[in-house]
């Protein structure tokens, strides 16, 4: 099936906005959850723990949406800018 209409475009988008978002969310629960083991107590770094858990499992389950997507209407759903480039044959069998 052929990505072919304005709507399947639009929920593309969407799953890829809510991956971007809970990335930048889950990297924020890490980052507090790294300070405040050296600072909180036991009963506050529960705490975050549980938090990161929370957003992790958020996250996850919004790739897991993303892939499931691209699986059934057969896409790419690497963004652009992140593809790697092809590499050069030509150079494969040089050595500096």
């Amino acid at each position: 099936m052929k990505l072919n209409s304005i709507r399947t475009r639009q929920q593309m988008g969407q799953l890829q906005e809510d991956v971007r978002r809970l990335c930048l969310e889950r990297t924020t629960a890490l980052q507090l959850l790294a300070a405040a083991r050296a600072s909180m107590t036991v009963s506050g770094q529960r705490e975050f723990w549980f938090e990161f858990k929370w957003v992790d499992q958020e996250y996850r389950y919004a790739v897991f949406r993303l892939a499931a997507f691209c699986r059934e209407f057969d896409l790419d759903c690497e963004p652009r800018d992140r593809k790697r480039p092809a590499r050069n044959r030509s150079n494969d069998g040089a050595r500096g």
